[in-house]
């Protein structure tokens, strides 16, 4: 009985490996290795080192991190989170008697998360910073806002914006100026969170932390 398959092994099977066209696929595939390795090598060394930037601006009452969505590849791809209390910013009860118990009283909190690809931050120079990091830090980063982030919960859809339910309570020491110091300091930058009590503070905190070794400038 004649095996249908066999022939799939047969010596003819391999003719374009012999003369001009099996040199020509040689070199077809040896180029695409290259090409694939030289790529592979780019990649590894970009997000081993500190070519990560992230940043982080004020506008005066609220503070935001800045952090690219696709670890750096695509640096025109951003994500952009602030934190906040939840009746404060999305419930519209800002009262000043409410003052108190929002700062020291743990009342829910909300992370908001957007997309951007421009980085024309509305603040003046002073109040924005860029900090450059490595892969290591950047997942620390990431890791650090998902502990704050309720996923199952979206409490408002606005335009591009979407605001999470946090797992943190808001207080004065988990404030919008905190958060962003928090996860900036999970990444490795030089800040203090403790300071990030006022917007003041926490620029202060960053404006000495991106003159240090991480800076990156714009």
């Amino acid at each position: 009985m004649k095996i249908i398959y066999e022939k799939a092994f047969a010596p003819e099977t391999f003719y374009f490996m012999e003369g001009k066209d099996g040199f020509l696929m040689a070199i077809k595939m040896f180029s695409f290795l290259f090409l694939f390795l030289s790529f592979a090598v780019y990649c590894h060394s970009a997000v081993l080192s500190d070519n990560i930037r992230v940043y982080a601006y004020s506008d005066g009452f609220h503070t935001f991190i800045v952090l690219p969505d696709t670890c750096g590849i695509c640096p025109d791809s951003l994500l952009e989170y602030e934190y906040a209390e939840k009746a404060w910013y999305l419930d519209g009860k800002n009262q000043w008697y409410r003052v108190f118990s929002v700062l020291f009283m743990n009342t829910e909190g909300t992370v908001g998360e957007s997309r951007r690809t421009d980085k024309s931050f509305p603040v003046p120079a002073e109040n924005r910073f860029a900090f450059r990091v490595g892969m290591t830090q950047y997942k620390m980063m990431r890791d650090c806002i998902e502990s704050w982030v309720d996923r199952k919960t979206i409490l408002l859809q606005d335009g591009n914006e979407t605001f999470y339910r946090s797992t943190k309570p808001y207080n004065a020491l988990n404030s919008c100026h905190s958060f962003v110091l928090k996860v900036l300091k999970a990444g490795g930058v030089d800040v203090n969170p403790k300071w990030g009590i006022t917007s003041g503070l926490a620029v202060r905190q960053l404006r000495k932390a991106q003159a240090a070794r991480f800076s990156g400038g714009e």
